[in-house]
């Protein structure tokens, strides 16, 4: 069966996590960008998995992978905050949001019923 894909109301990255620019920018300030094969033997993350990042078809990163990456450069996260949220707003976005989101995968489901349906007809 056919499904829509993971969406989050807050986070939507488009092509490509940008988690993985921000990499390739570390590694490109720490001259390593095209020293792959070193960074692979630094943080135990494989060049084909460095490779899949910034020349392959790697959407989305596993968090290990990208902090093994980044921690044996000597970098470590930090989360800033951006700007002030008023809960009881987002409350609301929220609740519209996920109303839209459970009607959009009711429709794709009885879309699919119906297909399945008239197949078999």
């Amino acid at each position: 069966m056919g499904s829509l894909p993971r969406l989050y109301r807050t986070y939507n990255p488009g092509i490509k996590d940008p988690i993985i620019d921000e990499v390739a920018t570390v590694l490109k300030k720490e001259r390593l960008f095209d020293q792959r094969d070193v960074v692979a033997h630094l943080s135990g993350v494989s060049e084909s998995t460095l490779d899949a990042w910034f020349d392959g078809d790697t959407v989305s990163p596993t968090t290990p992978t990208v902090r093994a990456t980044l921690y044996a450069l000597g970098y470590r996260p930090r989360w800033i905050k951006e700007h002030k949220v008023n809960i009881d707003e987002e409350i609301e976005l929220a609740d519209r949001w996920w109303r839209e989101r459970n009607t959009k995968i009711a429709k794709s489901r009885t879309r699919t019923r119906r297909s399945r349906t008239t197949q078999k007809g």
